[in-house]
């Protein structure tokens, strides 16, 4: 018999697939239990409900994500640059997953126990890595900032805030594409680059 672990890990994968090409909603657990040959009734055994299960694909994608970031944070100088590439990465990483990251998915679902406690740690990552980006000037002795932690935390609620106003504005009346998706990456970098001239000044 294969691993408890082994099987967990399929499931996952199977799932990661039928997600990001047809998305959380169009996709059934009978499905995935199809793609592995499983009955369903294993299937819930490992995952009780597909929102579950779904969180645990992204809880997978955001980890790998955030290790790939904290590669390219170490190869960067300065602030700038690091903003630069958690912007390129995140839209490449957006465009890539686009169809399971979709903001529809998220509609009814975010009250889901799972989901909630899972985008709370990735908030925090986050807000951890923009922290990381603001020390490198100061670390450089081209920044005085005394609370770099107080400065990530507004830089991340702005940037996020941003990417949500552009979402909603753009949304409104084309429909959310790549060449939009770059947009509010350009945005974003424009703001960045502004704040921490700031922070500089």
């Amino acid at each position: 018999m294969e691993a408890p672990d082994t099987k967990r890990e399929q499931i996952i994968e199977a799932a990661l697939k039928r997600f990001a090409h047809f998305g959380m909603g169009k996709t059934t657990m009978a499905e995935i239990a199809k793609d592995l040959n499983l009955s369903k009734a294993l299937l819930y055994y490992y995952f009780p409900d597909k929102t579950g299960l779904y969180a645990t694909v992204l809880d997978r994608l955001f980890s790998s994500g955030e290790k790939e970031f904290g590669k390219h944070l170490k190869k960067v100088k300065t602030s700038a640059e690091g903003i630069a590439a958690y912007i390129d990465l995140r839209h490449s990483f957006i465009e890539k997953y686009f169809t399971l990251l979709e903001p529809s998915n998220f509609t009814e679902l975010e009250n889901h126990p799972d989901l909630i406690k899972l985008f709370e740690k990735a908030r925090e990552q986050e807000k951890r890595h923009f922290t990381e980006i603001i020390k490198i000037d100061i670390d450089r002795g081209t920044s005085h900032v005394s609370d770099p932690e107080a400065m990530a935390e507004l830089l991340f609620e702005a940037i996020l805030g941003l990417r949500m106003l552009l979402i909603k504005n753009l949304k409104s009346h084309f429909r959310l594409d790549k060449e939009i998706l770059a947009r509010i990456a350009d945005r974003q970098k424009q703001f960045a680059f502004i704040f921490l001239k700031g922070l500089n000044a």
